[in-house]
């Protein structure tokens, strides 16, 4: 396959055929077996994990999401444990756990469902548990997510920062024309 070597060479960078793979069409069959014995890559089915991002085929579900959720799900069983204050908590809430599905909301949006597991775990960490009970929530969690002048916490929204990565993709392929 010589654009494979002629790639390896211009770009400084080699091919690892045990970590690239194929994703076949349904359609052309025998070009497939030729394309894999001819590389010596192995044939890889959707959905897949790709740099922490799933790719897959159709309309976004879910269950491609839950490793993402698990995720946070983990980082929030380890603070639950810690007697933390509540602007303990409003930091972790600020500027941690929002870290961790950003590069995904990047290049992805995932389902409501997603979002509100998310919002979910964020305001179980932020308002906290007695007695392994959840406490009263005594404001929404989008009046929290107001800025600090009108009486918010300056949260962000999740479906703010979808929309900020939605435009900013926009943009460079509007600028890319």
């Amino acid at each position: 396959m010589d654009f494979l070597e002629v790639y390896q060479c211009g770009s400084g960078q080699g091919i690892n055929t045990a970590k690239s793979f194929i994703i076949p069409s349904a359609r052309c069959f025998a070009a497939q077996k030729h394309l894999i014995r001819l590389t010596g890559f192995r044939q890889q089915q959707l959905p897949f994990t790709y740099l922490g991002c799933c790719l897959y085929k159709g309309r976004a579900k879910k269950e491609y999401y839950q490793p993402l959720i698990s995720r946070m799900q983990r980082k929030f069983a380890g603070w639950k444990n810690r007697m933390l204050s509540a602007g303990g908590r409003l930091i972790l809430i600020k500027h941690v756990l929002p870290a961790i599905p950003q590069y995904t909301f990047a290049v992805q949006e995932p389902p409501k469902t997603v979002l509100y597991q998310i919002r979910q775990i964020m305001a179980r960490l932020f308002w906290g548990e007695v007695e392994k009970r959840e406490k009263r929530h005594w404001r929404n969690w989008n009046a929290l997510c107001h800025p600090t002048l009108q009486n918010g916490l300056g949260l962000q929204r999740l479906e703010d920062v979808l929309y900020a990565f939605g435009c900013k993709l926009w943009w460079r392929q509007r600028m890319s024309m």
